[in-house]
């Protein structure tokens, strides 16, 4: 199940049901729908964000995880750790318009907002640069001395990126 919570009030606003193992979810407000990566069931669950009821499913791949939207692309990035991959959606039809190979195990990714993407390869100890709308990786980055970057945040306004390491260290680039 994937819960929604009113942060106002700290009550239950809704369910999404029906998933295997959800990893995370992508909202895109302007059309009305988020997405759910479902990575059991090699899918993405569409839902409506008013009712939370699934509207349907996209073929993903085994072990989707990482999802998010991209707002300079307009499109929908999930990020499949046993594939090394990207599948790459168009939010309005709902269709996989690319599957990306990453040479890595993708973890956690971020949106720039100007159309760079970046996403931690956990076994390769390094972080890519996707450009959104090319769908093309522009340039890769270690993370040493961090190692098995697994979590990442961005500071859109420094432009920089704070990677989370499982040995343990936190990286600012």
């Amino acid at each position: 199940e994937f819960l929604v919570v009113n942060l106002d009030t700290g009550e239950l606003a809704g369910k999404v049901t029906g998933l295997k193992r959800d990893h995370g979810v992508a909202l895109v407000p302007a059309l009305g729908r988020g997405f759910i990566s479902d990575g059991d069931a090699a899918q993405i669950v569409v839902f409506d964000l008013k009712t939370f009821k699934t509207l349907g499913q996209i073929k993903g791949e085994q072990d989707a995880d990482s999802i998010i939207y991209d707002p300079s692309s307009k499109r929908v990035f999930v990020f499949n750790g046993d594939p090394n991959s990207a599948t790459v959606i168009d939010p309005s039809t709902e269709k996989v318009v690319a599957t990306l190979p990453l040479g890595g195990a993708p973890e956690q990714a971020v949106a720039d907002g100007k159309g760079m993407i970046y996403d931690n390869l956990e076994d390769k100890n390094e972080v890519i640069a996707i450009d959104s709308h090319t769908m093309k990786i522009k340039s890769r980055f270690p993370v040493a001395p961090g190692a098995q970057p697994v979590s990442m945040a961005m500071d859109r306004g420094t432009r920089r990126l704070f990677i989370g390491c499982r040995n343990p260290k936190v990286l600012i680039e």
